[in-house]
């Protein structure tokens, strides 16, 4: 009942028009069956009685019916073909956008090569229902079904038994061959999944497979996942290829069973000739469905092993729930945790974690790897919820704001750094479309872009590579920070953005934003103590525990995990610069 609905809701706006090709498609089925009697009646009534009077009225309702179910089967074609891709194109935007609605909990446990073939060959096989499948089952059915009643209706007693033992066979052999092969296209989509995560992950790591020689083994992880698919995909064919044959010779047993006894009975005198043509041409009416029921069922079964996949897209619903309890219209840049707990599945990523940051305040984030620096970011913009705590911005609980104002407030240029493949320009105004060029310019020079831009052959409207490919880290990490300063944010992040900077050009992008975002809070994740040491705010953590927290001479005073970091990236030099400031 599920699928039904979910089906009728894809023919929105096209109901009218596909039920009225199915309509049309009955009618046009049931030509045959008036063709074929037509035919009879030339036979025994124009060639054997002579009777030439009615010939040529029988010949122009041929050519008439022909003439008509031809322009309806060309009209019916194209109706269904053009709601087919009209079913893909909102399926497949519906699919988008849901995509887009969820957050970082489905992408952490869903493939990227899963959710690649849900939004491609999923969505194709079932709009391959839609434009076919549907349509062929319906215009066989009544086929079938029509020349079984006539041939029961009209033909000698001698026919019932063999359709008695043929029909129920067939019937029996479908449906044994509907419930073996749904599994098997599930497991062959599961394969296809398989596959394309492969080749996804292969495409987008080439250069590190490159890096460490490991094309060999990524080619026998491809072949052993070619090898699964072939062999899912064989044993589904396997499982046709177990009834296909009985089902196909199901028709030759009619075929010949109508033309000996068909015959005896002429020669008896028991039948006209005229009703043997027409009764075996009715044989072919009924067992040519009878063939296509199994590939029919075939197709029906994949599709529906699709639409499942595609039914549970749809329904899941994301973690994170927009119910903005307060009305407010902008950020201002107070933040503060109250024993905020967060765990990522079974690993534990902050534990009691609790600070203030006031408005405007330059907060550094130190701690090694996995220490928990990334998921205060992430709890901030809310892209997850905390397990217990409570986080307030500006004395409101994150979860009572709207998440759209939230987000848009907040500008991170993240540690993973992403380009599109577009222009340069089009990529530092991703937050900001409606941003000038003179805005996107200047937006460039704080991050110390525009120089290394203006070298370029096009400049700003050079296109780069899928994912900043023919970049360089530090020249895409300052495109990074220069998308996030032009979205002018309440609250810019820094999530070690300046890892793959030289120390001149971190030291002009620092005393840029001082100068720019001076009235602004800016949180600043870094290993490097010389991003962080002017900072109001400089919180370390380690185990997803806060274990000090202070200004940098305090911290250093300290000798805590701060002060071992300060020394062995500064060493004897730190000593010697103390030194000689104060003589």
């Amino acid at each position: 009942m599920k699928k039904i609905k979910f089906f009728m809701s894809l023919l929105k706006g096209h109901r009218v028009r596909y039920f009225t090709v199915i309509f049309l498609g009955i009618i046009i089925s049931m030509a045959p069956l008036v063709s074929n009697y037509l035919i009879k009646t030339i036979i025994d009534d124009v060639i054997c009685w002579h009777n030439y009077s009615i010939f040529m009225p029988i010949l122009i309702t041929l050519f008439s019916i022909t003439l008509i179910r031809m322009l309806v089967w060309y009209y019916n074609h194209y109706t269904i073909d053009y709601v087919g891709q009209v079913v893909l194109l909102n399926l497949r935007q519906q699919g988008y956008k849901k995509i887009l609605s969820l957050d970082f909990d489905f992408f952490d446990k869903n493939r990227t090569g899963d959710i690649m073939t849900q939004m491609t060959a999923d969505i194709d096989f079932i709009r391959h229902m839609f434009a076919y499948v549907i349509y062929a089952f319906i215009e066989n059915f009544v086929i079938f079904t029509g020349a079984l009643i006539v041939m029961l209706a009209t033909g000698h007693k001698s026919f019932y038994v063999i359709l008695a033992i043929v029909l129920p066979t067939v019937g029996y052999l479908g449906y044994k061959l509907a419930n073996e092969v749904r599994p098997c296209f599930r497991r062959v989509r599961e394969m296809r999944s398989e596959l394309n995560t492969i080749v996804q992950e292969n495409i987008s790591a080439n250069r590190v497979v490159k890096a460490f020689g490991r094309e060999d083994f990524e080619n026998e992880k491809l072949e052993e996942a070619n090898s699964n698919f072939k062999h899912a995909q064989f044993h589904s064919n396997e499982v046709s290829r177990k009834y296909m044959p009985y089902m196909s010779n199901m028709q030759s047993v009619l075929i010949f069973y109508n033309i000996i006894v068909g015959g005896i009975l002429v020669i008896n005198g028991n039948m006209t000739m005229g009703q043997l043509v027409m009764f075996n041409s009715m044989v072919w009416m009924v067992t040519g469905p009878l063939g296509q029921f199994g590939f029919l069922l075939n197709d029906f079964a994949n599709c529906l092993a699709s639409t499942e996949k595609i039914i549970d897209l749809l329904h899941t619903e994301p973690v994170i729930k927009n119910i903005a309890k307060i009305n407010k219209t902008a950020i201002n840049g107070d933040f503060e945790f109250k024993n905020v707990t967060f765990d990522y599945k079974s690993e534990g990523a902050l534990r009691n974690v609790s600070f203030k940051v006031k408005k405007g305040q330059k907060v550094a984030i130190v701690g090694s790897t996995g220490s928990g620096k990334s998921t205060v970011i992430n709890l901030i913009s809310r892209f997850y919820e905390a397990d217990s705590g409570e986080i307030l911005i500006d004395g409101v609980n994150v979860s009572d704001i709207d998440l759209e104002l939230l987000r848009s407030s907040i500008a991170v240029a993240q540690q993973d750094v992403f380009l599109f493949s577009e222009t340069i320009a089009k990529n530092i105004a991703y937050g900001n479309t409606s941003a000038t060029m003179d805005e996107i310019t200047s937006a460039a020079k704080i991050a110390k872009a525009h120089d290394f831009i203006t070298k370029l052959p096009e400049g700003y409207e050079t296109i780069i590579g899928e994912r900043g490919m023919g970049l360089s880290g530090g020249q895409k990490q300052r495109l990074t920070l220069a998308r996030a300063l032009l979205k002018k944010p309440s609250v810019l992040v820094l999530d070690d953005t300046t890892s793959a900077l030289d120390a001149n050009t971190e030291k002009y992008i620092q005393q840029q934003l001082k100068c720019y975002f001076k009235d602004k809070t800016v949180f600043i994740i870094s290993q490097r103590i010389s991003s962080v040491k002017d900072c109001d705010l400089i919180l370390v953590l380690e185990d997803g525990k806060i274990t000090e927290q202070g200004r940098h001479g305090e911290l250093i005073q300290n000798g805590g995990y701060y002060a071992r970091v300060y020394e062995h990236q500064f060493g004897d030099f730190a000593g010697l610069a103390e030194v000689n400031s104060n003589g």
